[in-house]
């Protein structure tokens, strides 16, 4: 009798476990769920992946097979129950049959009854209820979205919690896996001279997999609003400076105030007297003659990149020699191209292909490098990087001779401190206003600047220095005051001031962080 009673109470814990576990995974009564993919064919032909569909339900889980002639989709749905609310999680995992490039690749949440509409992007909108402050919901930003189906709201959770991995974004009803306009890239075309030679899609060879994850939960989950920025910073804002007519005169009078120390400007005004860190490209081949200076820089807090060896195409080696040698003191973690076709090296021209006396992929490989700029500037000018998402640090697939990762991205050109022409938009003088920076940190946005400090005045150029009737080099007063104003913004109004590749690796550490559980305390508090 005791015997009997005991199964009979283990068979009905089972039953009611299936059933929990079965109403957990169920998701037909909100939407269902589709694939879309599209791939590029040569240069210019892109073509649909043609997806079969098969479900196969399981006591424990629910698994959805995406089949097509060069890849399987597989999405496995399985209940989540370490987040203090439950939830389903979809594990998805893509196994490529051939070599595919990949230039889209997406779920889709469908209804046909119910238009599946996204209120509320963003924690801060959710945590509020006000779409006024929906976001668009891309890399480097908390994925949450929270979602109707009629009269049910669901919550789709693709970053923050552990397991949540590789989503790129969040559009309408689409859970976008691979993007293309995350990964811009344009490599040399030598028929036209220019980059116009698409390089933006998803690379995988034959038997090559990946995978993505991401959380649905019927209740409103416990949400993380995490801070991108140092500290309590609301924006961030970076500097890199181009190599490009660097000497000792300019650097002194760009850093020091002026190259003259008897000048009351001399360590009164520039970057060093402001405390703006930059980013700081070099020429290696200047080395002998600036080496001293590029510590200097470095022991106030700035970091130095590289712009090749030199001006003009860098003789078999000398990049090798310099970063894998020569200025490994340097800690040099940056590469900015130089001057499109002159460098055979650029990483947009020859430096990737290993049949090119330019070859250098090699040798990135075994640096310190982790960031690139490659010479391709795009008609847009965005002075907050989130609005064009390729701009953050992304990878760039079809780059298939960098074997580590290295993260490329984009910057806002400022490209003097004033053109007196029509090009002002593109200089420094009228793009880092209070009205930009104001904006950006309303928007917790990033500007990534890119100029050159070196330049001297000319024509319809007025450079960062000016040259006294003594033959004395030193700042600009309204450059000074420009920086001045940068340091305010820092004090009073929230503004991260610090070098790409130290706000680029917080980035990316941000992303590492993961709730792996949560537990309520008192006065609607948790521990996580």
């Amino acid at each position: 009798m005791k015997k009997s009673v005991y199964l009979t109470c283990i068979f009905i814990l089972f039953i009611s476990f299936l059933t929990a576990s079965e109403t957990r995974l169920k998701i037909s009564n909100l939407f269902e769920l589709n694939a879309y993919a599209n791939k590029r064919v040569g240069e210019l032909n892109y073509y649909d992946i043609n997806f079969t569909k098969s479900i196969n339900a399981y006591p424990d889980s629910t698994v959805i097979i995406f089949s097509a002639l060069e890849m399987d989709l597989t999405v496995t749905l399985t209940p989540e129950n370490n987040f203090l609310i439950n939830a389903i999680r979809f594990n998805i995992r893509a196994l490529f049959k051939q070599e595919t490039y990949i230039h889209e690749l997406y779920l889709t949440m469908d209804n046909s009854k119910h238009h599946i509409y996204p209120i509320l992007k963003g924690v801060p909108a959710i945590e509020t209820n006000d779409s006024s402050r929906n976001k668009n919901i891309t890399p480097f930003i908390d994925k949450v979205v929270e979602y109707t189906c009629g009269e049910q709201h669901f919550w789709i959770v693709a970053s923050e919690y552990e397991g949540c991995d590789g989503i790129e974004g969040l559009m309408a009803n689409k859970i976008m896996l691979y993007d293309f306009h995350c990964h811009f890239y344009r490599a040399f075309d030598a028929r036209t001279q220019q980059n116009h030679l698409l390089r933006d899609a998803f690379y995988n060879p034959p038997n090559s997999y990946h995978q993505w994850a991401f959380l649905l939960f019927r209740q409103k989950p416990v949400l993380l609003d995490i801070n991108r920025w140092l500290g309590n910073c609301k924006a961030a804002l970076c500097i890199t400076n181009d190599a490009d007519s660097e000497c000792l005169s300019t650097l002194q009078a760009v850093f020091e105030g002026s190259n003259n120390p008897a000048s009351p400007k001399y360590y009164n005004k520039g970057f060093f007297a402001r405390n703006i860190p930059i980013t700081n490209t070099i020429f290696g081949i200047n080395q002998p003659s600036l080496g001293e200076m590029w510590t200097k820089l470095q022991d106030y807090g700035n970091r130095i990149g590289y712009h090749t060896y030199s001006p003009l195409a860098d003789p078999p080696g000398t990049n090798a020699q310099a970063l894998l040698n020569d200025l490994v003191s340097y800690n040099i973690r940056t590469w900015i191209d130089h001057a499109i076709p002159h460098n055979p090296e650029d990483i947009a021209y020859n430096g990737l292909y290993p049949d090119s006396l330019g070859y250098v992929a090699d040798v990135i490989n075994q640096s310190q490098i982790e960031y690139i700029w490659s010479a391709d500037t795009p008609p847009t000018n965005p002075f907050n990087a989130y609005d064009e998402p390729w701009r953050l640090p992304h990878i760039v697939y079809e780059a298939k001779t960098l074997t580590r990762p290295i993260w490329f991205y984009g910057r806002t050109r400022e490209e003097v401190w004033e053109y007196t022409n029509y090009y002002n938009p593109v200089c420094m003088k009228y793009l880092i206003t209070p009205d930009n920076l104001d904006a950006l940190i309303v928007e917790n946005g990033l500007h990534i600047a890119y100029t050159h400090l070196s330049i001297g005045s000319h024509s319809s150029v007025v450079g960062f220095y000016e040259i006294t009737p003594t033959g004395d080099y030193e700042i600009r007063d309204d450059v000074d005051e420009m920086l001045q104003m940068l340091d305010f913004y820092r004090r009073e109004r929230g503004l991260w001031i610090a070098t790409s590749e130290d706000i680029f690796d917080r980035m990316l550490a941000i992303e590492q962080v993961k709730i792996t559980s949560i537990e309520p305390l008192d006065d609607d508090f948790y521990r996580v």
